[in-house]
This record gives C-alpha cells, structure tokens and sequence, in this order.
C-alpha cells in the first residue's frame, strides 16, 4: 500500500469514528434517556389526629402505627417515582383493562383525580391533582381517586398508572392491581389487623 491508500484508510476510519459520534449524541440526548418510572397504587385513608395520610400494604394490611387511630377519606391512591436518568412530566392518570400492555389506546381509561386529598375531595377532570407534573430524578408523586368498586366489577380494570408527554405509559405491576382490587372490595379498615 502506498502513502496515498493509507490517507484514504485513516480518512474513512475518522468518518465512521465522526459518524458512530453524531449518531451516539442524538440517540443519548433524544432518544435514549427515557425516565424509568415505577408506578404502584394502593388504598389510602387520612389520619385526622396526627394529619398523615396512611397507606395500606400490598397485602391489603394498613400500617401498625395506624391500628388505634380514626381513618376517615377512603380513597385509591396511584403514586409514581422516577429513577431517572432524566426528567418526565407526568400527563394524566390511566386505568388498563389488559394485563399485558399491548400498546392498544382503546384499552386506557382516564381518571379524575381529587383536587388536593384529603382537603379538597372535588374534582376539575384530569389535570386535577397537581397533573400534569415533571418530576425530577428521584421525585415522586401521588394521586388519589374515589374508591370506586365498579372499577373492578364492571368496567375490569387490571393495571393503573400514568401516561407521560412523549405518549410513553407507565402501569403498576399486574399483581399490584389484583391486590388493589382485593383492597377495594374487602377494605382494611374494620378489620383486624
């Protein structure tokens, strides 16, 4: 090879070193950063006495520190976390009738979530509840909701979470909404715990 065909080499192995570069930044700067958000619901009540806001386990078992107080404000709570590596900015919150996200709209529903829980218990539609919110890493959020049995009973919801503003959805676990179901209709409180 001469001087000249080893140019051409180093010319073509810096374009595609050039290249592989362009194409890493965009992806990493739009297209890979995509938040990780961990979505979980569950059944929440409001402690009047010591003004908290009290969650019931996955089991359908509410905290120990919760057995002898008043609870008042039954409600479905639907909470999110993101674990980054960027920002997100949750839209609106879902229910899903399918176990399995099939990426079908059709079968998403829209809540309304309460005003400001436990305080204000009305609603103004689906950009109530502090919707839509950008959480920064390792923010969370929580919306609450009437607990509503007809969630389960007629309208089979299995999963719930939140759709985010690049039209991603983020849904609990399967197995938490079949607990939270088991928790809307047979309520923790009244029972022994």
């Amino acid at each position: 090879m001469t001087t000249a065909d080893w140019a051409i080499v180093i010319s073509l192995c810096a374009l595609a070193v050039s290249a592989g570069s362009f194409i890493w930044n965009v992806w990493s700067t739009f297209i890979f950063p995509k938040a990780k958000v961990n979505v979980w619901a569950s059944l929440s009540y409001f402690d009047p006495i010591e003004k908290v806001i009290i969650s019931a386990h996955v089991d359908g078992v509410l905290p120990e520190m919760s057995s002898d107080r008043r609870l008042v404000a039954p409600s479905v709570s639907i909470s999110a976390t993101n674990h980054g590596p960027g920002d997100v900015t949750l839209q609106m919150a879902l229910g899903s009738k399918s176990c399995f996200w099939t990426g079908k709209k059709s079968k998403l529903g829209t809540f309304n979530p309460y005003n400001d829980y436990p305080v204000d218990l009305e609603t103004n539609g689906i950009f109530s509840g502090e919707l839509p919110k950008t959480l920064k890493v390792g923010e969370s959020i929580s919306v609450y909701f009437p607990q509503i049995q007809s969630w389960f009973e007629e309208e089979k919801l299995k999963r719930f979470g939140f759709n985010d503003s690049f039209g991603r959805i983020h849904l609990c676990k399967a197995s938490n909404g079949r607990a939270l179901k088991k928790m809307v209709l047979n309520p923790p409180v009244g029972q022994s715990r």
